[in-house]
C-alpha cells in the first residue's frame, strides 16, 4: 500500500535514462542490455579469450549475464551508491539465469555450493552502511535457495593476527578467510574486471580448505577490440 501511494506521488523512473517506467529499467533500456552469449566458462569473457586471463587464477569457473556497459552501469551504480533494493533484485534475477544448476567436478559440486559475498573494505562499509556484494548475494539466495556464508573479510592495512591457528586465518592480498569456509563456494560480486579481487578471495578460501571455487558477478568488463 505504501509503495503504491509513493508511486502516485513520485512516479518511478528508469535508473538508466530517467523516463517514467514501471520497472528499474524502461523497455528501451531493457532492450539495450548488453547480454553476454558464448562466454568463456573460465573467465566469463566473450570468446575467443586466448590467452584466458583466468588461466592462473584460483577459481575454476566464472559467470556474468551482461557486459559492464550502457544500462548495466546504471544498475550497478544504483546498488553500490544508493543501496537500491529494486536494482539488486533485478540484477539477482539476471544472475540466477546464468548460475549453473548442475556443476562439474568433485565431492562438493558448484551446483550445490553456497554463496560467499566478496567483502567490502571496512572503511567503505562504515561510510556507506552496507555491503553491496552481500546484498546482491542475499537477493540471489532468495531466488536460488543457496545459503549465504560470510567467511571472508577485508583487512585493509591491519597487522597480521598472531596465534590464530584455530581460526586458520590467512592474509591474501588483504582478504582473510576463516575456518567456517565451506568445501565448495561461489563468490558473489557486482563487477568482474581483471579478476584480481576474485582471485584473492578464492586463494584465501583455498588456504582454509575450500576445494571447488566459482565466481558469479552481475557484469563483466569486456576488453575493447
Amino acid at each position: 500500500m505504501l509503495d503504491a501511494f509513493l508511486a502516485l506521488l513520485v512516479p518511478p523512473r528508469c535508473l538508466a535514462c530517467g523516463v517514467a517506467a514501471r520497472d528499474v529499467l524502461c523497455a528501451a533500456c531493457r532492450a539495450a542490455l548488453p547480454w553476454l552469449a558464448g562466454a568463456c566458462p573460465r573467465c566469463a569473457l566473450p570468446r575467443p579469450c586466448a590467452p584466458c586471463p583466468a588461466a592462473r587464477q584460483a577459481f575454476s569457473a566464472a559467470w556474468a549475464p551482461v557486459a559492464y556497459d550502457g544500462p548495466t552501469r546504471a544498475l550497478v551504480h544504483a546498488l553500490k551508491f544508493r543501496a537500491h533494493l529494486a536494482a539488486a533484485d533485478a540484477m539477482a534475477a539476471q544472475m540466477a539465469v546464468v548460475l549453473p544448476r548442475d556443476g562439474p567436478l568433485s565431492e562438493a559440486p558448484l551446483s550445490e555450493a553456497p554463496l560467499v559475498p566478496v567483502p567490502f573494505a571496512p572503511a567503505r562499509r562504515r561510510r556507506r552502511g552496507f555491503d553491496p556484494a552481500e546484498l546482491l548475494a542475499r537477493r540471489l539466495s532468495a531466488r536460488t535457495g543457496r545459503p549465504v556464508v560470510r567467511c571472508l573479510r577485508r583487512t585493509d592495512d591491519a597487522p597480521r593476527q598472531v596465534g590464530a591457528a584455530r581460526a586458520a586465518r590467512l592474509r591474501t592480498a588483504g582478504v582473510v578467510a576463516t575456518d567456517r569456509a565451506p568445501p565448495a563456494a561461489v563468490l558473489v560480486d557486482d563487477v568482474h574486471t581483471t579478476g584480481a579481487t576474485l582471485d584473492a578471495c578464492a586463494r584465501a578460501l583455498a588456504s582454509v580448505g575450500t576445494r571447488t571455487l566459482g565466481a558469479i558477478t552481475y557484469a563483466r568488463t569486456v576488453r575493447s577490440a
